[in-house]
């Protein structure tokens, strides 16, 4: 393909990895594509049109966009950066903050947050702009810390509060 046919540059894709603080398994799970892919993009750029890759991407950045031009009548971009590392780290988090709103939401619109990640970044943030509208605040809180570490084992090697004194 030549140069022309480049429908997204790398750079594009290097500036979401890079705002949204993601490594390429993440960005890989955002989009819900392979390891292989995410490395392609990284090297090429997005070339040809598969699925609705280009325009999630689009999506992305426009959120972006207007959490940096308005955050105090949409949401800073700190937020949009949380929620989607939160959609991509620990999905099911995510649901179980939008599960005490479901009457104000409907029964099959948390279904909606099980599907690939970036479309479960996009209706969270339509619900929580929906529920922000109907006064009814939803502060999506961080992951608790045991959630941070990657295997049990590295919950048990931290330093203890006794090592440190």
């Amino acid at each position: 393909m030549e140069e022309r046919d480049i429908l997204v540059p790398a750079e594009v894709i290097l500036k979401i990895q890079k705002d949204f603080e993601l490594d390429k398994y993440e960005l890989a799970t955002l989009f819900g594509i392979s390891l292989r892919s995410v490395q392609d993009w990284l090297k090429s750029g997005i070339k040809g049109e598969r699925g609705l890759n280009v325009a999630m991407i689009d999506c992305l950045l426009t959120l972006q966009l207007l959490s940096e031009k308005d955050p105090e009548n949409f949401m800073t971009f700190k937020q949009l950066r949380g929620l989607v590392q939160r959609v991509v780290r620990e999905p099911s988090l995510v649901f179980f903050q939008f599960a005490p709103y479901e009457d104000d939401l409907g029964p099959v619109a948390l279904l909606s947050l099980k599907h690939p990640k970036l479309s479960s970044v996009f209706m969270a943030v339509i619900f929580l702009l929906y529920l922000k509208i109907k006064g009814r605040t939803i502060k999506l809180s961080d992951a608790p810390k045991a959630l941070e570490e990657q295997n049990v084992f590295q919950f048990f090697m931290r330093p203890s509060d006794k090592d440190e004194q």
